[in-house]
């Protein structure tokens, strides 16, 4: 099994869309992308764009982001955010670079900020439940990623991300195993690797139960 931390995405490939679609003021309201999975924070489009220069240059900081260039991403962000406090986007990702870059309360903050600017921001709560995993505050991180799957049940990430929790953390593999399940189900293709753990997992409530049942 790999070991936690390899589990813990970092960057998905889909954030692009959705750190785009977090531009979003927290007063607009959001539509789904034709084609897209319903409830799917990672595919929503903006319901009123920004300005283009606005646009540009969040951009050109998730490009950033995406290349590991934390201190260039930070400095852009800031920008924005000095310019635009009302946006919801700029303050999450810059939690991501400070997640990235090992400043957990930072990350924290700008995190609850998002949220304070858009109640229903699921990738945020997903992100508040990753870095409280980090930080070893298990509870809180289950209660961060099952906020996010109130707002968007069918966010498939938040249900992988909430299975590791309860497999690796929580030690209850029955919970992990259905939310691994319904992360597989929200798929377009099967997750291999996901596979595999849902594999072991069933081996081992398996296992369990036959213990159980031979226990005097």
């Amino acid at each position: 099994m790999k070991s936690s931390i390899d589990r813990i995405r970092r960057l998905h490939p889909a954030a692009l869309v959705l750190l785009a679609a977090s531009l979003l003021p927290a007063c607009s309201q959001v539509q789904v992308v034709p084609g897209a999975q319903s409830g799917d924070p990672e595919r929503q489009a903006l319901a009123a764009p920004v300005s283009a220069a606005v646009e540009r240059r969040f951009r050109k900081a998730l490009a950033f982001i995406t290349a590991e260039e934390y201190s260039r991403a930070e400095v852009l962000l800031q920008d924005i955010i000095a310019a635009s406090p009302g946006l919801a986007g700029p303050h999450l990702n810059l939690g991501m670079v400070y997640a990235a870059t090992g400043r957990d309360e930072q990350a924290r903050q700008a995190y609850a900020r998002a949220i304070a600017l858009r109640p229903g921001h699921a990738a945020a709560y997903n992100e508040l439940g990753i870095l409280y995993r980090r930080m070893g505050e298990f509870a809180k991180a289950r209660d961060a990623y099952q906020q996010a799957l109130r707002i968007a049940p069918d966010y498939a990430l938040a249900h992988r991300n909430l299975g590791i929790l309860f497999d690796l953390y929580l030690r209850e593999p029955g919970r992990a195993l259905s939310h691994y399940r319904r992360y597989q189900a929200l798929l377009h293709q099967p997750d291999r690797e996901v596979m595999l753990w849902i594999t072991e997992l069933d081996k081992r409530v398996a296992r369990a139960r036959r213990i159980a049942r031979s226990a005097p």
